[in-house]
């Protein structure tokens, strides 16, 4: 059966901040106890920029994409290698924007998951872009992926 992706809701706040938590270590902060990214996470949901799957009735990955960015994805250790990061940016993508973009963990990133989340949005066809972007709080490198939709005309891109 394939994966079912939904508009979150308040409920799955508590889900998402677990989840930021087990994969704080890769994200090099504690997300889920830093009240700034908690206000983040509830303005988010109730804009309806956060989308998740369940599996068994348990939230195994939480993405939040807004104007045409995938600002924060993961997914829950138990349910990796399901295709639960594949639905989500799938879903992403068939938004129907001219381009998506994301920005992820960039070559000499220390974390052995790092690399392969690079590997994932590169193998999905995301593109990296020349612009340099911010350095991170936790110093460590990241790279910005760009998504171009063939089927949009690129003239006709405006922000949400």
């Amino acid at each position: 059966m394939p994966l079912q992706v939904e508009q979150a809701d308040e409920q799955d706040i508590a889900a998402w901040l677990m989840l930021a938590q087990e994969v704080s270590d890769l994200f090099g902060a504690d997300m889920a106890g830093d009240p700034v990214f908690q206000a983040w996470a509830q303005r988010s949901i109730e804009r309806g920029a956060v989308y998740c799957v369940r599996i068994d009735g348990a939230v195994a990955g939480v993405m939040q994409y807004r104007k045409h960015t995938i600002n924060w994805l993961a997914v829950t250790k138990r349910f990796r290698r399901r295709g639960v990061a594949r639905a989500l940016v799938a879903h992403a993508l068939a938004a129907g924007a001219p381009t998506v973009r994301v920005t992820t963990f960039g070559e000499g990133h220390p974390h052995p998951d790092a690399a392969l989340a690079r590997a994932f949005y590169q193998g999905l066809g995301f593109l990296p872009i020349q612009e340099p972007i911010e350095p991170v709080a936790d110093g460590t490198p990241r790279v910005e992926l760009v998504w171009y939709n063939s089927y949009s005309n690129l003239d006709d891109c405006t922000a949400e």
